[in-house]
């Protein structure tokens, strides 16, 4: 008898313990009206990045050389793997982008990009990593403008 209640017991704690680990492994789901989405542009002198502008849509991304262009350097996919608002109003998010188009090169490229999108919207910082295969452990921790790979990027304004 005192076999069968620590088999029970035991396979209670299990199945707790696979619910929450499902829990903490739920996908986020973009909304068509995510922050990110939209352009973005900048002044070259100002980026680490080559690029004046980029345009993120649901599932990609797009890299414009000149503010005025309307083809692509380059672009790809983009998945939203996760996101959230800091106690200053920012909204954050951890991308996985993969190279799909552009410089022979970088086709195949894997990215996993933290943004920062300040409070009023208005301006989207990242930093980003090369990785060989996507792995959550591996994004960017912080958003240093000191770092290699940081941008900024402003909403245009009408």
């Amino acid at each position: 008898m005192k076999g069968r209640v620590m088999i029970v017991g035991a396979s209670f704690v299990l199945l707790a313990l696979v619910q929450i680990g499902g829990w903490a492994q739920a996908k986020y789901h973009a909304k068509q009206n995510e922050e990110l989405y939209g352009t973005w542009i900048t002044d070259k002198s100002v980026n680490s990045y080559h690029v004046q502008k980029v345009a993120y849509f649901a599932g990609g991304w797009k890299d414009f050389n000149n503010i005025g262009d309307t083809d692509p350097y380059d672009s790809g996919t983009m998945k939203i793997d996760k996101k959230w608002t800091d106690s200053d109003g920012n909204t954050w998010y951890e991308t996985f982008h993969m190279i799909t188009t552009g410089g022979s090169d970088r086709k195949g490229y894997k990215l996993e990009v933290l943004h920062k999108i300040s409070q009023s919207g208005m301006v989207k910082e990242s930093v980003r990593t090369l990785v060989g295969a996507f792995d959550p452990t591996l994004y960017p921790t912080e958003i240093d403008p000191k770092d290699d790979t940081y941008q900024i990027f402003y909403r245009p304004t009408q």
